[in-house]
């Protein structure tokens, strides 16, 4: 298990699973630290990142809310941070386009 960046531990979950391509994850790391760094001026909670043992390109990132209601601060932020519509474009332009879309899990106390 690979894990990112904390804030502070909570109980609401937004659970997202996708597939990077071949030799990008440094590259997903700093737009990640670059990410991190605007959310956490909007809003406490926990980021982490776990790779697949089969296929190190699988990725699971799991951000925990203290609340839902702390969760949704980050619905609208881009209108705040216009610097995150490109930090996501970006983001687009590192997942494999061959393995499908980005799959999201949200809930309370979900488990991986």
């Amino acid at each position: 298990m690979e894990t990112g960046m904390s804030a502070s531990a909570g109980k609401y979950r937004i659970i997202y699973r996708f597939t990077l391509k071949p030799d990008v994850w440094s590259d997903f790391l700093e737009l990640q630290k670059k990410t991190h760094a605007i959310y956490s001026r909007h809003v406490s909670y926990t980021l982490e990142f776990v790779r697949s043992e089969v296929d190190p390109n699988d990725v699971i990132e799991v951000q925990t809310y203290p609340s839902q209601g702390d969760a949704k601060k980050i619905e609208n932020l881009h209108e705040k941070e216009p610097e995150l519509a490109g930090l996501f474009k970006k983001f687009l332009t590192l997942l494999d386009p061959s393995k499908g879309n980005i799959e999201t899990t949200v809930g309370e106390s979900l488990s991986l």
